[in-house]
């Protein structure tokens, strides 16, 4: 979209300008931000009297930022109003509230923590407007009450059982937590250290200086040079949450410090022998490393792998409200964000944008190939030939959920996976096929007992979409069905957040 606005900004030489009522014009995606005087309107393109002078900017791709928005859209002689705007926000810097809603309009406060996750406002605000609706939320004052909460929550986090079965979660008119966006760290290196995988105990060896020879990961005999991001950071206290606190470790006085993401991008090829951890958003073409967690097999961090959640080092940004407070207000809104509206603004604004896709084709023969030499016991024998030719006949999608007994914020995880799911499978392209809900699991009691895990989950899974999209899957002639494998041919670990013992995960096949 970047070089649609760019070829509508036409600028002029600029005049001595004195700004009565300066308002801030914002695209969705951030690439326009103009700040000036709005002196013009021709039906289409609006004029801003701004410090490099007079600039038009196509008025249906921008949003009206300032106190002086309000008077701007009442008071001007030239025929502009509120709804040419993709949206018209009255309060000042982050503290927006939403200019010509009704008085009696519906209107959820909300408060961010402070590790970034605010990027979700702008977008979600913006997809409100895009789609002819009044916004229905305002930034809480810091410090103040608020209906909902929006943050970046881990899901490595022990945490306890907020919803025993799938159907609770599915069909609840009060959920309390919703993923808004996602994101996730990637690992960066050189491509000549030869190491293509790290676990997170090495990562967080590293920056705590003691692992400091590639040789020592069997690469190259070749010092570390770790570089970090400033403490004010929020991928940096990302890093510490998720890498570091969980190993009992700090990061080294050694570590040198770089000013941003895309300095670090810029010159991790640069510099022999360096490592850093960035956002996926800024890794550009640097070799990301794959990365194992606490179990299971090193992960490529690929889009499909990080919305898809076989990625160990994921950051979703979640919002939450009390029981008590989520309200048909509340749940309307978790709906929306996972709109395709909203999602495309969310990943505008640098988050991933998590709309089902397919698993691609190599990644599908790579886990047939490994299915093939996998060591078997003799239960998962069976299960490993009814899995391959599963497999060899469909295709995966990225919606993949916490099977069984599940925390509040792998609750809101699965839900925004039924949302995705739904919005996908209810088009043209899916009707009539077969949806099959792939279950695997690990047991304390063996190889049997993680099979018969496996299935219950999946079965379950399968059964709670049925209630969760009765339209789609009647409108779209659906077939549902479900399957269990056990713990043969893991794409990712299977620890969760609810304890140490069985876990299971549902991924979602097409054929």
């Amino acid at each position: 979209m970047m070089y649609k606005f760019a070829a509508f900004l036409i600028f002029v030489v600029p005049p001595a300008i004195v700004f009565s009522a300066p308002v801030e014009l914002r695209s969705a995606d951030g690439f326009i931000t103009i700040e000036g005087e709005v002196v013009g309107f021709d039906g289409t393109m609006v004029t801003v009297a701004s410090t490099v002078g007079r600039v038009n900017v196509p008025v249906s791709q921008v949003g009206c930022y300032g106190a002086g928005c309000a008077s701007l859209v009442t008071e001007n002689d030239f025929g502009l109003t509120a709804a040419d705007f993709l949206g018209v926000f009255a309060g000042a810097d982050e503290n927006l509230s939403v200019a010509g809603a009704a008085p009696d309009a519906a209107v959820a406060s909300v408060d961010f923590a402070r590790d970034g996750s605010a990027g979700v406002f702008d977008p979600l605000a913006a997809a409100y407007a895009a789609t002819g609706q009044a916004v229905p939320l305002s930034i809480a004052d810091q410090g103040g009450s608020s209906d909902v909460r929006i943050g970046t929550v881990l899901l490595t986090d022990l945490a306890e059982v907020a919803y025993p079965a799938p159907a609770d979660w599915a069909m609840t008119a009060q959920p309390t937590q919703q993923m808004l966006g996602l994101d996730a760290l990637v690992v960066v290196a050189p491509g000549n250290i030869g190491v293509s995988g790290i676990s997170v105990a090495q990562l967080a060896a590293i920056y705590a200086g003691e692992i400091t020879n590639w040789s020592e990961l069997g690469g190259a005999d070749t010092a570390i040079l770790t570089l970090q991001l400033p403490e004010s950071s929020p991928t940096r206290a990302a890093l510490n949450r998720i890498i570091m606190a969980p190993a009992g470790k700090e990061i080294a006085d050694s570590v040198l410090i770089m000013a941003d993401e895309q300095s670090i991008a810029a010159s991790v090829n640069q510099l022999p022998g360096s490592l850093s951890v960035i956002g996926f958003g800024n890794l550009g073409d640097n070799q990301a490393l794959s990365v194992s967690g606490r179990c299971g097999p090193a992960v490529t961090p690929t889009t499909f792998n990080i919305i898809s959640g076989d990625y160990p080092l994921l950051l979703p940004v979640m919002a939450s409200a009390d029981p008590l407070d989520s309200t048909s207000q509340v749940r309307a809104f978790f709906d929306f964000a996972m709109t395709s509206v909203a999602q495309m603004g969310i990943a505008a604004a640098g988050y991933v944008n998590q709309s089902a896709m397919i698993q691609d084709h190599a990644e599908k023969t790579a886990r047939l190939g490994g299915l093939l030499e996998a060591t078997l016991t003799d239960a998962e024998r069976l299960v490993a030939a009814q899995m391959f030719q599963e497999m060899s006949q469909a295709d995966r999608l990225s919606p993949t959920l916490f099977g069984g007994p599940v925390s509040a914020p792998q609750a809101a995880w699965n839900r925004a996976m039924f949302l995705l799911l739904d919005d996908l499978l209810k088009t043209p392209d899916y009707a009539g096929r077969a949806v099959v809900f792939v279950g695997y699991a690990i047991s304390p009691d063996g190889d049997e007992a993680a099979i018969t895990l496996s299935r219950t989950a999946a079965a379950d899974l399968r059964a709670a979409f049925a209630q969760f999209a009765p339209d789609t899957v009647q409108n779209n002639s659906l077939q549902l069905s479900s399957r269990g494998f056990g713990s043969i041919a893991p794409t990712t670990c299977y620890s969760g957040q609810t304890g140490p013992a069985a876990q299971s995960r549902v991924e979602v096949w097409v054929r």
